[in-house]
């Protein structure tokens, strides 16, 4: 493997390390492109990388070690999740779909986050669904809150789910879900069926009738 080695002058700190993966069908001729080095704990152990954040624009061959994904300096998750809507932005203004995307204020809502491993992206293209990429992964989704249901949209491939039941850890109940829910409780368990619920330990809320 090639060793970068930095000269004693160099940068005693190192902000940012950005890894890209070797193109090869760029390399004319022959070159294997051997040698090519790859960032990983190992490679990191040098002090001035000590708070660099590493970024990789995604998805990557084996330029990127795996032992990487944990570690605090690894923020290429992150940046690939953010160019999603920042692409999205850019061309709905350049195809003049919301010309004025760009120059409006963002949004001042902001939807809550929900990361219980109870649901699973249906969506068969996303990263999710990759087996290399699931041990790494966690189900991550923004609770959409509209038309008396909750919606879940995906924040790797922005696929929306609907889950059928709701729960609450506290009481163990779930129901169908079709509350009007004003706030997100922080206790909630979304489930995909009943099935599911049952699974979880979760017993069918019923109503009191009133006599």
């Amino acid at each position: 493997m090639l060793k970068v080695r930095l000269p004693h002058n160099a940068l005693s700190k190192i902000d940012a390390c950005y890894v890209t993966r070797l193109q090869k069908e760029r390399i004319s001729g022959d070159a294997p492109g051997e040698g090519y080095p790859v960032v990983d704990t190992q490679f990191l152990k040098d002090r001035r990388y000590k708070q660099s954040s590493v970024m990789h624009p995604l998805p990557r061959v084996n330029e990127l070690g795996y032992d990487l994904d944990d570690d605090a300096r690894a923020v290429y998750f992150k940046q690939a999740s953010y160019g999603v809507p920042v692409r999205m932005a850019l061309i709905a203004a350049l195809l003049n779909i919301k010309p004025q995307i760009l120059e409006g204020a963002p949004p001042t809502k902001k939807h809550p986050l929900y990361t219980r491993p109870t649901m699973v992206c249906d969506n068969p293209q996303c990263v999710t669904a990759l087996e290399t990429e699931q041990r790494y992964l966690t189900p991550k989704y923004l609770v959409i809150i509209e038309d008396a249901r909750l919606t879940l949209r995906c924040i790797y491939c922005e696929h929306e789910t609907v889950p059928e039941f709701v729960g609450r850890t506290s009481t163990r109940k779930y129901e169908p879900n079709r509350m009007r829910w004003e706030s997100l409780p922080d206790d909630i368990v979304l489930f995909p069926d009943e099935p599911s619920a049952i699974a979880a330990g979760f017993q069918p809320y019923k109503q009191k009738v009133k006599v």
